[in-house]
């Protein structure tokens, strides 16, 4: 489990990690840890039920790993499904990802406002830590937006 490049560049890096112990049993679609920056919590939801088999120790003392390098040293933990036949049915795959991509993308063009609406079409990326750099959005709004989750 970990947070992908998307989180990143709407969160920036986080201070502190609230990870689950090794353990743990986590449930699909509740949260399964939090991220902490300047004081103001981002609850992440787990994809799938299980327990957690291991924590990233090096991320857990080092958080800004998650953003430098989220899919390889940037890890939070790894747990066993409890589900995972039935529960990954619900994820998204191949096309599916590409059209959840582009509303995520929408979506965050409309909390920027309407003149970042147009720089859609322009192709450009999108920068790192929306958060830090559009403070007017609020950060409430980018975790009720993106992590479907409440402060």
């Amino acid at each position: 489990m970990g947070v992908d490049e998307f989180v990143d560049k709407v969160f920036g890096a986080a201070d502190i990690l609230d990870l689950p112990q090794p353990g743990t049993l986590l449930k699909q679609a509740k949260v399964g840890c939090v991220l902490t920056r300047d004081d103001r919590r981002a609850p992440v939801l787990s994809p799938l039920t299980g327990r957690v088999l291991a924590v990233n120790e090096k991320a857990v003392r080092n958080p800004e790993i998650v953003c430098k390098d989220p899919y390889y040293d940037g890890w939070l933990f790894q747990m066993e499904p409890s589900f995972l036949k039935l529960e990954t049915q619900g994820l998204y795959t191949d096309e599916q990802t590409f059209e959840w991509m582009e509303r995520e993308n929408e979506r965050l063009f409309k909390l920027l406002g309407p003149s970042y609406e147009k720089m859609v079409a322009t192709g450009g990326e999108i920068v790192s830590d929306l958060a830090g750099r559009f403070p007017e959005i609020g950060w409430d709004a980018l975790v009720a937006t993106f992590l479907r989750t409440r402060v």
